[in-house]
């Protein structure tokens, strides 16, 4: 075994399971190892095979794309291969080699993931050629691998006819379950005793700019959801540590997001007129059922329902739903007083007959803070390497809390007093089980549309990092994060596109991060709740309009157009229909088509 060791140790080990397995192997890797391991990396090397024919289509012109993704696959699993033949014959029980097993899988995933995402980037391939095949991908490895590697034997399960005992559970199915309970509460925190010194300083640095980040872009979301401003901050504090302990994605950041605060205020004010007791109890009510939603589908392993939506549906989607947004953010921008309503010409008619109420102090903060963040986004394009130095929505919050105070703002255009602390943990009111169903049914949009926003920015930093994100176990991660977030007035929410990218560019290596920026809200709330009264409203409405502006996305309209007439008629009836019949009944009809 010496031989072997001084072999394998130019060879990185691919975790630290593996690394022990060698150094307590005494005998050389036996020929059953070795076959298993062979086969192992065959399953995984002719499913990424299967999976970029696909989404290559079988072109001609493609032809040797797939042949570099082919030798690219066999590479990578070949350096590995002779460390899990050797960790396996040190293995001397089923569920160890099983486990071994999975790990090697996983990490194979992962990698042939990152070179299929490069290929198709490189290809110039749009995400509707390849999802598909990356979702068949993923199962086809997950579900399909133990089986046809021929790593157990399966033996019915069942009852003895004779004496009516119960018959010994198979191996296989013994190993089956602990594998699922080990991917879904053990491997995720994995990270934890894996952690280096060296993450400490980039995860230091980037939870603190996420963090400062999250607090006026909490209070802001909190008015989208029509929810009080202190609520964006609760928003922000459990959520977050619960998707550390189980979620799949480094960098990601969870947290209040526009379009899910649109939904919930969609949905909330057909049972509850806004700013009642009854209306927090029904959001609230609605991050429970909504959470405990994404809990069930995550543990049925059901993450291909994120395919319900296609690329144009959801960017017509999205893109309407922007501008209703932005449509509720002219009042408090203008500061005059208009009733919102269930549709964007409503909230615009409305907004429009408040103008002559309109405060002027309220327009010049709301426009000066819309222009700076507007010009500070076209400079970090330019120089993206100061961008991180830079937190817009901060530097034109503290602006406007400096001049509130200076000029002694009218208190009707400002945020206004927020509780100090945290409230007592309490299970939120569901209510009869007619509304219980009610809502549940309703918070099914709100779940899709919530975590494919989260899935689709996790997955795109995962293969540019050369890592794989496990959608189930975010469906796990994301239900528990919201669950839990009720009990600890958490409205619904989801990863966000924006802090998660300052996030990865900041220089986050773990989700230590992301916990950092929870405390750094949780700090906030015990002790600038004063200095939070003079944030003008006019300046969180900025920052929700800068933010929504970006994902208006019209570039796609003209891609569509060009390469699919069919796909450019499905944007823009979901768009349409978002825009003129609501939000509820958009996502509704973006599903049906």
């Amino acid at each position: 075994m010496s031989a072997q060791r001084g072999e394998y140790s130019q060879i990185p080990p691919i975790n630290d399971t593996l690394e022990i397995g060698i150094r307590r192997s005494d005998a050389s890797a036996s020929s059953g190892a070795v076959a298993v391991a062979a086969r192992v990396k065959s399953v995984v090397v002719n499913a990424a095979i299967k999976c970029a024919t696909a989404f290559l289509n079988g072109d001609p012109g493609h032809s040797s794309a797939l042949e570099e993704l082919e030798q690219r696959f066999e590479a990578v699993l070949c350096s590995h291969e002779a460390i899990l033949s050797t960790s396996l014959a040190a293995a001397d029980e089923l569920s160890s080699r099983e486990l071994l097993v999975a790990q090697f899988r996983d990490e194979m995933c992962g990698a042939c993931l990152a070179e299929l995402t490069a290929a198709a980037g490189r290809l110039g391939l749009v995400e509707r050629q390849y999802a598909a095949a990356f979702e068949g991908f993923q199962r086809e490895i997950t579900t399909d691998l133990p089986a046809r590697a021929g790593l157990y034997s399966p033996r019915e399960v069942g009852v003895d006819s004779d004496t009516g005992d119960a018959l010994p559970v198979s191996p296989g199915v013994r190993a089956a379950a602990s594998a699922y309970f080990w991917s879904l509460l053990v491997a995720p925190v994995l990270w934890i005793p894996r952690y280096q010194r060296s993450f400490v300083r980039g995860d230091v640095f980037a939870g603190l700019t996420v963090g400062f980040m999250l607090i006026p872009q909490g209070l802001a979301y909190a008015r989208v959801a029509e929810m009080p401003p202190a609520y964006g901050l609760y928003a922000g504090i459990m959520p977050g540590l619960i998707y550390a302990l189980l979620g799949t994605s480094r960098e990601l950041s969870i947290g209040p997001v526009a379009m899910v605060s649109l939904l919930v205020a969609d949905i909330a004010t057909d049972y509850e007129t806004p700013g009642s007791p009854e209306y927090v109890s029904i959001v609230l009510a609605l991050s429970l059922l909504s959470g405990l939603l994404l809990l069930a589908v995550g543990l049925c392993r059901l993450g291909f329902v994120v395919n319900v939506l296609s690329r144009p549906v959801l960017s017509g989607f999205t893109s309407a739903a922007a501008l209703v947004i932005a449509s509720t953010q002219l009042a408090p921008f203008f500061g005059c007083a208009a009733k919102r309503s269930s549709t964007f010409y409503g909230t615009v008619y409305n907004w429009g007959a408040a103008l002559p109420t309109t405060q002027p102090a309220s327009v010049a903060l709301g426009f000066g803070s819309l222009i700076f963040l507007l010009i500070l986004r076209v400079l970090n394009r330019k120089y993206p390497r100061w961008a991180v130095f830079i937190p817009g929505p901060l530097i034109v919050t503290v602006f406007g809390i400096f001049l509130a105070w200076v000029i002694h703002l009218d208190a009707k255009i400002l945020v206004g007093h927020i509780p100090s602390g945290l409230p007592a943990p309490s299970v939120p009111a569901l209510g009869d089980s007619n509304r219980v169903f009610r809502l549940l049914a309703a918070s099914a949009p709100l779940c899709l549309v919530g975590f494919m926003e989260s899935l689709a920015i996790a997955n795109k930093l995962a293969g540019q990092k050369g890592y794989r994100i496990e959608a189930s176990q975010e469906l796990v991660a994301l239900g528990m994060a919201n669950a839990v977030g009720s009990l600890f007035s958490a409205f619904p929410t989801t990863g966000s596109f924006s802090r998660t990218a300052v996030n990865s560019q900041v220089g986050s290596s773990s989700k230590l991060s992301g916990v950092i920026s929870a405390i750094c809200v949780l700090v906030s709330i015990n002790s600038i709740t004063r200095v939070v009264y003079y944030i003008p409203l006019s300046v969180l409405a900025a920052i929700i309009l800068s933010a929504v502006s970006t994902v208006i996305d019209f570039a796609e309209v003209v891609h569509l157009w060009k390469v699919n007439k069919l796909d450019f008629i499905v944007w823009w009836i979901s768009f349409l229909g978002t825009l003129i019949l609501g939000t509820e009944i958009g996502i509704e009809l973006a599903i049906a088509v």
